[in-house]
C-alpha cells in the first residue's frame, strides 16, 4: 500500500515536471518566431534606404537622405541596438563607420572606395542572413550585389589593378 501511494505521487510529480517543462519550450518557441517576424520587419526597414541606393535612386542624393532621416528609418536603428543580433549590429556599426568616413564633397568617388562601401553593406546583409537562419552561407559580400548591379566583376577586376 505505502507502495503504492509513493508510486501514485511521484507519477503526479513526474507529470507535474513534465507539463511544466512542455510549458516553457512552448513558450521559448512562440517567443522566438514573434522575435524571427520582428527581426525581419527591423533589418527590412534599415536595408530600404541601401536598395534605394541599388535600385539606381542614388542619382538622387536628396531622396536617399531623406530615407535616412526619415523617423521610420531612425527608429529601427535604435531599435536594431536590443533586437538586432550582435553579429548584425556589429556589421551594421561598422558600415556606417564606413560611410560616415567617405569624402563625399570631392567629387566622384573612386571604384576602389564604392566596393568598399559595397563591401561594408554586403557584410550586414550576410550578418542578416546568418541570423536569420542561413548560418553555414558561403557568399562573400560583394556576391549579394552581383544580381544587382551590371558590371560589378568588371569594376571588381579594375579595382584589384
Amino acid at each position: 500500500m505505502f507502495t503504492t501511494l509513493i508510486a501514485g505521487a511521484t507519477s503526479v510529480v513526474v507529470g507535474l515536471v513534465v507539463w511544466w517543462i512542455q510549458s516553457r519550450i512552448e513558450e521559448n518557441r512562440r517567443l522566438s518566431e514573434r522575435l524571427y517576424k520582428d527581426r525581419a520587419e527591423l533589418y527590412i526597414r534599415l536595408l530600404q534606404p541601401m536598395e534605394m541606393i541599388l535600385s539606381g535612386q542614388s542619382g538622387n542624393p536628396e531622396r536617399v537622405a531623406q530615407a535616412l532621416q526619415q523617423k521610420e528609418y531612425r527608429n529601427a536603428a535604435f531599435q536594431i541596438h536590443f533586437f538586432g543580433s550582435d553579429d548584425v549590429l556589429r556589421a551594421f556599426n561598422s558600415m556606417w563607420q564606413f560611410l560616415w568616413s567617405m569624402p563625399l564633397d570631392e567629387g566622384p568617388v573612386d571604384e576602389s572606395v564604392m566596393l568598399e562601401a559595397f563591401t561594408a553593406i554586403g557584410q550586414v546583409m550576410l550578418a542578416i542572413r546568418r541570423d536569420m537562419g542561413n548560418k553555414r552561407t558561403r557568399l562573400e559580400p560583394l556576391e549579394m550585389f552581383m544580381s544587382r548591379i551590371k558590371d560589378l566583376p568588371a569594376v571588381i577586376a579594375r579595382a584589384q589593378r
